[in-house]
């Protein structure tokens, strides 16, 4: 028996079954291409990558849906990093976000060819040859000016301790860290003050400097800004209490767990901003048409508790320039 052509009802069906099979084979397409792998990679495992990750949502990049990140830690051992390198570059991920000046040391020398965003220290320091407003071959970032704003911790320890002579040092023996270090001598000595030097690689190493700072009659602690400090801040924050040591750090995340002073940029705008590179660069952008950023904002803050606790009295000039004081 014949079958009957050209029936409406069924010329329907089959219409819109096509155009649903069409626009589901595109969809799924889409979705594949939307998918993304990046490699995040750092000295320690930083607290600031959840903000990262934050940044990477509001831009349409959630870990687990359409987003991989691959992690890669050194745990405070920098001789690691050009191996962890290697494993991203191997992963063929799309793009490596690095964290810390060893980290993006690391990165160039392992002559990826892979984007790579960065934040650290002005790269140009340590030997790292970045073009900030027309960044050559795969690097791009944020160099977050800590040749600068470590002259304003020194001063900023000198207003609150203006009788102090002699100041600690902290540092990780990163490449950034002996570029801060330097930077600091030359401040502190302007203002007549010594400066004891300490390094800590690794929380087993953090007693020692405390006890030698405290032997040496160190007034005030500088903390350099370190992705591996940050990830152990309250175990510094801590030590600073218990050998009654006034510090200054580089992030207000110290001072909301108990440390005296913070002064630096905004981190977490700088890591909302970063994953904004990010994005860009997966979606097609190169990196030459990204110039290498540097923090517009600033923050100081205060945690006049702690400032109570070991006796020392806020100037007046200080609580007047802080952006947050902590009670």
């Amino acid at each position: 028996m014949a079958t009957r052509r050209g029936d409406p009802m069924k010329r329907r069906t089959f219409a819109m079954f096509l155009t649903a099979t069409l626009v589901g084979s595109h969809f799924a397409a889409a979705q594949v291409a939307a998918k993304a792998r990046i490699g995040w990679i750092s000295i320690a495992n930083h607290p600031l990558v959840d903000t990262f990750r934050q940044g990477m949502g509001e831009r349409g990049f959630v870990e687990g849906e359409n987003l991989t990140i691959d992690y890669r830690y050194a745990e405070g051992h920098a001789e690691r990093l050009p191996g962890l390198v290697a494993e991203l570059v191997a992963a063929r991920v799309d793009v490596i976000v690095a964290s810390g000046s060893d980290t993006v040391l690391a990165a160039y020398r392992g002559h990826a060819t892979i984007p790579v965003v960065f934040v650290s220290a002005d790269p140009t320091t340590f030997g790292v040859p970045v073009n900030f407003p027309h960044p050559v071959g795969n690097m791009t970032g944020t160099a977050l000016m800590y040749d600068v704003l470590v002259t304003k911790w020194v001063e900023l320890m000198h207003d609150l301790l203006p009788s102090a002579s002699r100041f600690a040092v902290l540092s990780d023996g990163s490449v950034g860290d002996r570029q801060q270090t330097a930077t600091i001598v030359r401040a502190a000595q302007s203002l007549s003050i010594d400066v004891v030097l300490l390094q800590a690689a690794s929380v087993q190493e953090f007693k020692a400097a405390f006890e030698t700072a405290s032997q040496r009659q160190a007034r005030a602690l500088i903390v350099a800004s370190s992705p591996f400090f940050a990830q152990q801040k309250q175990v510094l924050v801590d030590l600073a209490a218990r050998y009654r040591l006034p510090a200054i750090y580089d992030h207000s995340d110290f001072t909301h767990s108990g440390g005296l002073l913070s002064f630096g940029p905004d981190l977490d705008k700088t890591f909302r901003d970063l994953a904004g590179y990010v994005v860009r660069v997966l979606k097609g952008a190169e990196v030459s048409s990204l110039p290498v950023t540097q923090p517009t904002k600033f923050v100081l803050s205060v945690n006049a508790k702690t400032a109570k606790t070991l006796g020392l009295g806020l100037p007046p000039l200080l609580v007047t320039l802080a952006d947050e004081i902590i009670e």
